[in-house]
């Protein structure tokens, strides 16, 4: 049967239909919660971290631990001024991961696509598609986005001009499930291995689990404070017996000195906050807890600590 041109133009709209419907099939299956968006990081050997910044928000943190510094930075101020984003009002979320000079993050918010594609263009990036890729500052290092979905922006720094393609599929994630919790940290073997440049406390912590597959630090609101929450993945019970241990020991022997010094464990200091905490064993795995003080985070991020 010869095809009339009636009968292409129907081909063509029903060709457009069948691709417009899996374009918001995808929009609309899409999981933008933490758990599936983690999916699409680089996670092995990766330091991954997640704020939950509508949550931060509301609890009156966000200042707090994004600091009013970024707001005052001359590219963040052009930025907001030409796409017309700013991310204490924007953005709902963001997820990150650092593998040595490789980072990528992956940006939960409301966006408008088509000025930061104009903005991208305007500080010299090349968009092809939707996937945009410029250099940085730094020599030899590029920074390429695109949009994962409506309310996702997938962005990496590298030295691979279009290193934000790996965020594209999902994966693996090795059996991690990211912590329901507004903030988190999860650092694989090699990085508990590595505490230079931690306060002295937090080293001789990082120390007690030495040798774990994976140690995840996170922080729940608790009525008018927070608490942090320590798991510890561990490679046998026994490990998870001994690392229990030494965590206890640490804090034991902190609270002594506190003791000899006739010091009150204060809320506002680290050492005070190190000296609550409390450790309990599971199988491979080991679970700690420390109530935090609202003031200790403000500290924290102004630096005091």
């Amino acid at each position: 049967m010869r095809l009339r041109p009636v009968h292409v133009s129907f081909l063509l709209l029903a060709v457009c239909v069948a691709a417009l419907t899996v374009v918001e099939w995808r929009r609309r299956s899409f999981d933008a919660s933490a758990a599936g968006l983690v999916r699409h990081l680089p996670g092995e050997n990766a330091t991954q971290l997640y704020l939950d910044v509508q949550a931060l928000r509301s609890a009156g943190l966000l200042e707090t631990v994004a600091g009013s510094k970024a707001a005052q930075e001359t590219d963040y101020r052009d930025f907001v001024e030409r796409v017309q984003f700013d991310y204490t009002q924007d953005l709902d979320s963001v997820l990150a991961s650092f593998q040595g000079a490789k980072k990528s993050f992956l940006l939960r918010g409301r966006f408008d696509w088509d000025r930061i594609r104009r903005y991208a263009e305007f500080r010299g990036a090349k968009c092809v598609n939707g996937f945009c890729a410029g250099e940085t500052r730094r020599p030899g290092q590029y920074v390429s986005y695109f949009a994962l979905a409506p309310n996702v922006l997938a962005l990496a720094i590298s030295d691979n001009e279009w290193g934000a393609q790996v965020l594209r599929d999902p994966r693996d994630t090795g059996g991690f499930e990211p912590p329901a919790h507004a903030a988190w940290l999860t650092v694989p073997e090699g990085a508990v291995s590595n505490s230079d440049g931690l306060p002295d406390g937090l080293r001789a912590f990082l120390g007690a689990i030495r040798g774990a597959d994976r140690a995840t630090l996170s922080l729940a609101p608790r009525a008018d404070a927070f608490q942090a929450e320590l798991g510890v993945s561990c490679k046998s019970s026994q490990q998870a017996a001994e690392i229990r241990a030494n965590l206890d020991k640490i804090t034991d022997l902190l609270r002594k000195f506190l003791a000899r010094a006739k010091q009150e464990p204060n809320p506002r200091d680290l050492a005070g906050v190190l000296s609550a905490g409390r450790f309990e064993q599971q199988g491979t795995r080991v679970h700690g807890v420390w109530p935090i003080e609202k003031v200790f985070l403000e500290l924290l991020a102004e630096g005091n600590i």
